[in-house]
């Protein structure tokens, strides 16, 4: 299974050209952004409102990188969801809402500044996972003619700050960088290779692992969004994205044993109580679908989870590189383990 998940963490360096300034939801701009620019590049029918009902709807790019433009999913997926449900919950296709997951995921570098000066440098993340592995040069020219639109609020001419692709570099799983573009060689990238999801696991036993956010951890039990994690709730986010992942990667569901992993990691939590703190955050936004202002928020925090977790642990480390939970689109989700000793 792990060796058929692949997966491309892209480092991308970035020249503003104009005066950028972000909203304090950074993610959200670059969401906006991104999305707006692979539809711009990828759509063979942009004068469509939208994508339902398009003639090339079942083999467009953009609609199988974001299956929400035309409110389809999987069938399989409602069995995803059923797989990891416990009795008491919903097992219906839109209770937890993690299925139609986005196959990238893009958040700046923390120590990216709300304002960024015309000739300064600036660096964002790309992760592409499974199909969208294959569909980087794309997302290149979508980055290309992402400069040239402008990335953020709009400026006292009306305009979004404009800025260039300078390198992109691929990471390997142990942190190294493979340079496969840079402008002043002036060629599309070249050279690059994904890795698969097992090269970021390591075959280890773990008794105790600490969980730390990156980014807000949106996610629901039992049809409500949780103001803590516990254990098994991780878990079933990890699985959630996992065979989502796998499904949309093979197109057969992923045999694993749900029941008993989710059971274990109950008798984990049940046998010992986890040391950590969780805040809530929210953040605004404004929707363009809906026509209003928005709140959207996830848990901070850290934990540590003590018990016979080496089972579980591949599963919670694949959870960090995918991201879980809702709101992925949006940077959420995104977490580190760390195995104590």
């Amino acid at each position: 299974m792990w060796r058929q998940l692949k997966v491309l963490d892209l480092k991308i360096i970035l020249t503003a050209l104009d005066d950028i300034k972000l909203p304090f939801f950074k993610e959200n701009a670059l969401r906006s952004a991104l999305g707006t620019s692979l539809r711009a590049t990828i759509c063979a029918t942009p004068l469509r409102g939208n994508c339902k009902g398009c003639d090339i709807e079942s083999l467009c790019i953009y609609n199988k990188l974001l299956p929400r433009a035309s409110g389809k999913a999987l069938n399989s997926s409602a069995q995803i969801q059923e797989d990891v449900a416990s009795p008491q919950e919903s097992t219906s296709l839109n209770s937890g809402g993690e299925n139609l997951s986005p196959l990238y995921l893009a958040f700046f570098d923390p120590n990216t500044p709300m304002r960024i000066g015309a000739g300064e440098s600036f660096t964002f993340y790309l992760h592409l996972f499974g199909p969208a592995v294959a569909y980087f040069p794309y997302f290149y020219f979508c980055l290309e003619n992402m400069g040239l639109k402008g990335l953020g609020l709009k400026g006292d001419n009306s305009k979004r700050g404009k800025f260039e692709v300078r390198t992109i570099k691929v990471i390997s799983p142990r942190g190294g960088e493979t340079l496969v573009y840079s402008r002043e060689e002036g060629v599309p990238p070249t050279g690059w290779r994904p890795f698969s999801l097992g090269d970021y696991i390591d075959g280890v036993e773990v008794s105790a692992l600490k969980i730390t956010t990156l980014s807000p951890l949106r996610l629901k039990y039992k049809n409500r969004l949780t103001s803590s994690v516990e254990l098994h709730v991780l878990l079933r986010a990890a699985l959630r994205r996992i065979s989502d992942l796998y499904i949309k990667t093979t197109g057969e569901r992923l045999d694993i044993d749900y029941s008993g992993l989710i059971t274990q990691a109950c008798t984990i939590a049940e046998s010992n109580k986890p040391e950590g703190q969780w805040r809530w955050v929210d953040y605004k936004r404004y929707s363009t679908t809906q026509q209003r202002s928005m709140k959207l928020g996830g848990v901070f925090g850290d934990i540590l989870y003590r018990g016979e977790l080496t089972e579980l642990y591949p599963y919670l480390k694949a959870g960090e590189v995918l991201a879980v939970g809702k709101g992925i689109a949006f940077g959420f989700g995104r977490y580190k383990v760390t195995i104590e000793r």
